[in-house]
């Protein structure tokens, strides 16, 4: 499969790179940015991260958040330093995107890292959410993205660390557990840091192994429309950790992005 790769250098990207990557999510649903995110933000991210997790051993990254596969877990992260920085959540290029494909009024629904220990073995392939119309899955394939969720590696992604494998949106994308084989057409991401990986809400993926001796932090943001609340994910964690002391340090002009968390819609 042939990725849409647009190379944005930490910049609002031309409306015609918006468009291209509009279209590339309105179509296979994903696309990836280059240089989206400043590295100097996410290398603070990832330090912050890694001496969080206590020796990088799994009970201490199952005290903060959720098992989500083996040697696998999400961690919904605080608003704090440096994770409540605008070059992070809102860098130029993810907000033009999201706002561009889901709206003026775009929100982010989560904000979390999942971390791969080492040797954690591949997760199978697995959609985020249920359909939107669980009756009818052609008409929830069929509509306007409603989600999307960003792809942020803390390292540069190679054999050694792994990466995160993505089939394009397709016949029997979205119901993988009905797969009687692993279905061909995928593709492993190539992201380095700095990298941005946006796929649709209903793209199918799956993490691959981390064969390598260190951990594989990603973060990953999601955004929305605002009426969507993720209600697959986040029971046993919140899917944002945003208080009023953190919504007073937001800039203004990105306080919007935070509107379910000032709404109290935290679960």
């Amino acid at each position: 499969m042939s990725i849409t790769i647009i190379r944005t250098d930490f910049r609002p990207p031309t409306a015609a790179a918006v468009a291209h990557a509009k279209d590339a999510l309105t179509g296979p649903g994903i696309v990836i940015l280059r240089a989206a995110v400043e590295r100097e933000v996410l290398r603070a991210a990832r330090q912050a991260i890694v001496e969080g997790l206590h020796d990088n051993d799994a009970d201490g990254a199952q005290d903060q958040g959720i098992r989500v596969g083996d040697g696998r877990y999400m961690v919904t992260l605080k608003l704090d330093p440096p994770f409540d920085r605008p070059e992070l959540f809102a860098s130029p290029p993810l907000h033009a995107l999201a706002r561009a494909t889901l709206g003026v009024d775009v929100i982010i629904n989560s904000l979390t890292v999942v971390v791969a220990l080492p040797r954690a073995q591949a997760q199978r392939p697995h959609v985020d959410h249920r359909m939107l119309f669980p009756t009818d899955e052609a008409a929830s394939m069929a509509a306007p993205p409603y989600a999307l969720t960003a792809i942020i590696p803390l390292l540069d992604l190679d054999l050694s660390t792994g990466s995160t494998e993505v089939w394009p949106r397709g016949p029997l994308m979205a119901t993988p557990d009905l797969w009687t084989s692993k279905l061909p057409g995928s593709t492993v991401l190539p992201l380095e840091l700095g990298d941005a990986a946006i796929i649709d809400y209903r793209v199918c993926h799956g993490g691959t192994a981390n064969p390598g001796a260190v951990p594989r932090p990603i973060l990953y943001i999601v955004y929305s429309r605002p009426w969507f609340r993720d209600a697959e994910n986040f029971s046993e964690i919140p899917p944002l950790r945003v208080d009023a002391q953190h919504m007073a340090n937001v800039p203004a002009q990105n306080r919007s992005l935070f509107a379910s968390a000032a709404a109290g819609h935290l679960a």
